[in-house]
């Protein structure tokens, strides 16, 4: 939410049973204020296309893995260990599915929100697709190009490069 025209970091307490994710949720959200502001001449602000919510929410989970690389990975997108199984198991199909409408925003509920049991697509998938489109992206065309075009984002960029799980091919 914006606060006196700056981005600020709301979060309802009331839906916490704990708070071992509160680091997190903050980590995750202070990556979408650092977004709005470093790069607020390219978010749309009316309509949020796909591809935006990948590039946004992948930038966030990659963010949040930086900051707190002891929270395992199903968490940081906001998943079960046997949802994340099952993503990885499916990561084609999904990729493809993703990628055929990253121009719209049609399933930008569908895939960050409750899903759709009815076509088999369990909630929140969407988390994990934008970290492997944007994993994918980084491999595929280096961190340079990133760097450039996110440059506020430099050292994030760099330390993702740098994980062990990340594909050889751009360090």
């Amino acid at each position: 939410m914006e606060l006196e025209g700056l981005p600020a970091i709301a979060l309802g307490l009331e839906r916490f049973q704990d708070f071992k994710d509160l680091s997190l949720l903050v980590t995750h959200e202070y990556s979408h204020c650092a977004q709005r502001l470093l790069l607020k001449d390219l978010i749309l602000e009316k309509e949020r296309p796909l591809l935006q919510a990948m590039m946004a929410e992948g930038l966030a989970v990659f963010f949040s893995e930086v900051v707190c690389p002891e929270i395992p990975l199903h968490r940081h997108l906001f998943i079960s260990p046997e949802r994340l199984q099952w993503a990885r198991e499916n990561q084609e199909a999904l990729l493809e599915l993703a990628g055929a409408d990253l121009t719209t925003e049609k399933l930008v509920p569908v895939l960050f929100g409750p899903g759709d049991p009815g076509a088999g697509l369990p909630p929140r998938l969407g988390y994990f697709l934008a970290r492997e489109m944007l994993r994918h992206c980084l491999h595929h065309h280096g961190t340079d190009d990133f760097y450039r075009a996110f440059s506020g984002f430099a050292e994030v960029f760099r330390r993702i490069s740098q994980q062990e799980n990340f594909p050889q091919g751009i360090r």
